[in-house]
C-alpha cells in the first residue's frame, strides 16, 4: 500500500513557513522566530538558552550568537532572490569562527554593501539544501558594520555610534563570548545532502523515484525552489505525492515540463537526494534512459 506523502511530511503551507528562513535564507524572518544559543553561567557550565532572536540583551550576547565575525571587503554582487543579493566577500581578518576559505558568499538585502568598502560582519552559517557552498547570512539586528577610517556606520543598538573602528575590533577580540556558539537547528542539520551520487546509489537511497511535472513554483531563489507537482508515474517507493505537497527541487525546474526525480524525505520535507544528478528532464533522452534503467535494476 502506498502512503500519501502528506501523512509522512509536513503539510504544504506549514512546510513553506518552517523552511523559508532556513532552506531559502529569507533575510528578514518573523520576530516570533526563536533561536537557541549556548551561554556560560557564572560557574562556567554551558547551558542551552532559548532566546528571541530580536531581543539580544548585550553585545556579549550578540557576539556569542554569531557563528562567525569577519572583517573584509565585498568583491562582487549578484542577484539571489527578489529583495536580496549574494555578496562575494574577501576576508582579511577573522575574529570568530573558522571559515573554509578567505572568500565566502554572504546573503543580505539589496544595496546594503558596496565593493571596495571595509565591513565588519556578524554572520550565521548554513550548509543544507542545494547550495553549492557554505552560505553566510548577516545576523539580524545590525550584523553589518561599515568600517571607515575613523568612524563606524551601523544600526546595531548594542554598539556605540561613537566607537572608533580599531577600538571596536579590539573590544570584540577581547570578548569572552567568542567561545560561545548557538545550537544548530535540527532542521538545518537534517537538510545536508551530498553533492553527487551515482545513479545506482541514488536508486538505493531514494525514498521515492517518480516522473513529475511541476505545477506551481511557490518560492524560489538562485539555487533551489519549492513547487507543487503532478505525479505522472511512481517508479519506486512506498509513499506518494499529493497536489498540495511542496517538493524541494533545483532552481532550474520549469512548470509544464516532465522530470524523473530521486527524492528523500528529510524531517518531513521531500528534497532531491543529491545536489546534482537527482533530476533529469525528459528532453535529455540519454540521461533520462540511464535514470530509468537504474530504477529497473
Amino acid at each position: 500500500m502506498k502512503l500519501p506523502l502528506s501523512i509522512k511530511i509536513v503539510s504544504g503551507a506549514l512546510l513553506l513557513a518552517l523552511t523559508a528562513a532556513v532552506l531559502l535564507l529569507v533575510i528578514q524572518p518573523d520576530k516570533d522566530d526563536l533561536a537557541t544559543m549556548d551561554s556560560e553561567d557564572t560557574n562556567g557550565a554551558v547551558t542551552s538558552v532559548a532566546q528571541n532572536a530580536f531581543e539580544f540583551e548585550s553585545i556579549e550576547h550578540y557576539i556569542g550568537f554569531a557563528d562567525h565575525i569577519v572583517y573584509g571587503q565585498v568583491t562582487d554582487v549578484a542577484p539571489f532572490e527578489p529583495g536580496s543579493s549574494e555578496y562575494t566577500f574577501q576576508i582579511t581578518h577573522e575574529l570568530k569562527g573558522s571559515t573554509e576559505n578567505d572568500i565566502i558568499h554572504v546573503y543580505n538585502q539589496n544595496n546594503t554593501m558596496e565593493p571596495g568598502v571595509d565591513y565588519l560582519l556578524f554572520l550565521q552559517t548554513y550548509r543544507g539544501g542545494l547550495y553549492p557552498h557554505t552560505v553566510y547570512k548577516v545576523l539580524r539586528d545590525g550584523g553589518l558594520v561599515r568600517m571607515d577610517k575613523e568612524r563606524v556606520t551601523h544600526s546595531n543598538a548594542l554598539i556605540s555610534q561613537d566607537v572608533k573602528p580599531k577600538d571596536l575590533l579590539a573590544d570584540i577580540a577581547a570578548s569572552p563570548a567568542l567561545s560561545q556558539y548557538r545550537e544548530v537547528d535540527a532542521l538545518e542539520s537534517a537538510m545536508i545532502i551530498p553533492d553527487y551520487l551515482e545513479l545506482k546509489d541514488l536508486a538505493k537511497q531514494a525514498d521515492l523515484v517518480a516522473i513529475i511535472e511541476p505545477v506551481e513554483i511557490m518560492k524560489k531563489n538562485k539555487y533551489m525552489a519549492f513547487a507543487t507537482v503532478k505525479l505522472t508515474q511512481q517508479l519506486q517507493g512506498d509513499i506518494t505525492i499529493s497536489a498540495e505537497d511542496l517538493v524541494c527541487l533545483p532552481a532550474k525546474i520549469e512548470t509544464g515540463r516532465q522530470y524523473v526525480v530521486f527524492l528523500q524525505i528529510k524531517e518531513g520535507i521531500p528534497i532531491v537526494a543529491s545536489k546534482q544528478g537527482s533530476l533529469f528532464e525528459a528532453s535529455d533522452k540519454e540521461k533520462w534512459n540511464e535514470a530509468m534503467q537504474a530504477v529497473e535494476r
